[in-house]
């Protein structure tokens, strides 16, 4: 984008804004569908805890542009309510997800729909333009950051989107590479799927490298649109990422 284009003012008004949360040190790359957002939602959160990164004040620090963009389509098949959380046995987890997710509006309800928090959110949300400019400020991000983590699922592989942002890890790459710097971190992790084999994919390249089979679970059985990691599996990955 050049400074001819009618859109660079707004997009340069947008980055610094986006500069108030924070510079970013982790990008997700992620499907929406099938869990994939719940999930990374729960997994960024978890992050920011475990490696010490205030996500209040530094919203941007572990960036998912479905939070910092407010960008929820395509979302869930089926969007996670009150109920789906209060009929988790895990009492310790129940609380930490009732931390997380927040009602959208009024009283709750055991139907009522949950989103993030706005706390852990960019609070961009009311910049109408902000959508427009979601390949311009996922670039600006991966500049940043020192790991891209990829929650490859059947559902990252189908997406055109996800191949989109690896297209773009790629050439972060070679551009860091062509400058002497250090590369942008590829962390994959991949989860049992029996009827997908990512090696038949159309992806033209596979995400980072030496990729993670994590095991995943639904705490709650009966809504299999919401998955998490064992804490076993999730410190594995916390270690991975801290590394980096």
């Amino acid at each position: 984008m050049t400074a001819l284009d009618p859109k660079y003012e707004m997009f340069q008004k947008l980055k610094e804004k986006a500069a108030e949360w924070g510079d970013t040190e982790i990008v997700f790359s992620f499907g929406a569908r099938g869990g994939g957002m719940y999930f990374v939602q729960w997994l960024r959160w978890e992050l920011g805890q475990r490696l010490g990164i205030d996500l209040n004040a530094t919203p941007n620090a572990i960036f998912m542009d479905t939070v910092a963009m407010k960008q929820f389509l395509p979302g869930p098949d089926e969007q996670m309510t009150l109920d789906h959380i209060s009929r988790i046995k895990d009492t310790s987890l129940k609380g930490k997800l009732m931390n997380l997710f927040m009602s959208e509006k009024g009283s709750p309800s055991p139907t009522t729909k949950l989103t993030v928090r706005p706390g852990g959110a960019a609070n961009m949300q009311g910049l109408a333009p902000l959508n427009d400019f979601w390949e311009e400020l996922y670039i600006n991000a991966i500049r940043q950051a020192h790991t891209m983590i990829f929650v490859a699922t059947k559902e990252w592989y189908d997406s055109q989107w996800c191949s989109g942002e690896l297209h773009h890890f790629n050439n972060e790459n070679k551009i860091r590479q062509h400058k002497n710097k250090p590369l942008l971190r590829g962390l994959c992790i991949r989860f049992e799927q029996p009827d997908f084999n990512p090696q038949q994919s159309n992806v033209p390249s596979q995400p980072g490298s030496n990729p993670m089979l994590l095991h995943r679970y639904c705490p709650n059985p009966d809504f299999d649109q919401f998955w998490i990691l064992q804490d076993a599996d999730l410190t594995k990955l916390v270690s991975a990422v801290a590394r980096g």
